[in-house]
């Protein structure tokens, strides 16, 4: 007699949590890691943008700085910018001197070439240098 072989057991299938797990955990991980992702690259942007302020010229944020605190408007301070320009002289320098204003000012006034509005310079004049 020949022995033989006992069958093997039927295959079962298991059946019973999915195998990616449950869909509302998934979700819920999925919108934790982008959070985490959004929130990291928000930070660096600002990080970024912090850096870039810092690394400019330090008499330009000097002036930025200052000018912000005097509460120099934006129009007034590219005119500053440009009185500067054409007295040959650093920006911050005319805020920080009210004489030094002046002299440009009156410099800017009798030049032929200095293309600036006289009420932006009498406004300027008035507001800054006290005149």
């Amino acid at each position: 007699m020949t022995a033989r072989a006992p069958h093997p057991e039927p295959l079962q299938l298991i059946t019973g949590e999915a195998v990616g797990g449950d869909p509302a955990r998934q979700f819920w991980l999925l919108v934790g890691i982008l959070s985490i992702l959004f929130l990291l690259s928000t930070l660096g942007a600002i990080f970024l943008w912090w850096r870039r302020t810092l690394s400019t010229d330090a008499g330009d944020f000097a002036f930025r700085t200052l000018a912000r605190r005097l509460g120099v408007a934006r129009r007034d301070r590219s005119l500053i910018r440009r009185l500067a320009k054409i007295r040959g002289s650093a920006p911050v320098a005319l805020l920080v001197s009210p004489s030094a204003l002046r002299d440009a000012i009156e410099t800017c006034r009798h030049s032929k070439e200095a293309d600036l509005d006289r009420d932006s310079l009498d406004r300027l004049m008035e507001r800054l240098a006290g005149a």
